[in-house]
């Protein structure tokens, strides 16, 4: 399951970064994301860990995200540890227009307990992707 994104945003890119680097922000744009909380102490950095909680397929279901990449305010990246997808994401910030492109790309595949088809799987996380940067993009230019 492959996914890939671009929005532009009239933020610079440190903001846009600031915000979606920090965990505590996804409950505000990712819609199912209900509640995270650091795993790690301390600033935000690569090996850095938190858990997020959401509702997927109608369950509640929490996932381990570990920061693989992270450099300011140009790219910030995640895996998934654990949790009932194995999936990897991709974020990469450059200036656009006075403004930002984020274009983020994420990988993955299903574990066993998805009750879900590969196939419809990949569609409904292309589909939310949209939806969730779209609010990002809403979230951060009203700010």
């Amino acid at each position: 399951m492959r996914f890939e994104h671009e929005e532009q945003i009239a933020r610079p890119p440190a903001d846009v970064f600031a915000f979606l680097s920090e965990p505590a922000n996804l409950p505000r744009w990712q819609s199912g994301v209900v509640e995270t909380r650091r795993d790690s102490e301390g600033a935000m950095s690569v090996g850095a860990r938190f858990t997020e909680v959401r509702t997927f397929a109608g369950r509640r279901v929490e996932s381990q995200l570990e920061v693989t990449e992270l450099e300011p305010p140009r790219v910030f990246s995640l895996r998934v540890v654990s949790g009932p997808v194995r999936l990897t994401v991709r974020h990469v910030l450059e200036p656009f227009e006075g403004g930002t492109r984020l274009r983020a790309v994420g990988e993955g595949e299903p574990g066993g307990s998805v009750p879900i088809p590969g196939p419809l799987l990949a569609r409904a996380v292309k589909k939310q992707a949209r939806s969730d940067f779209a609010a990002l993009k809403r979230l951060l230019e009203a700010s």
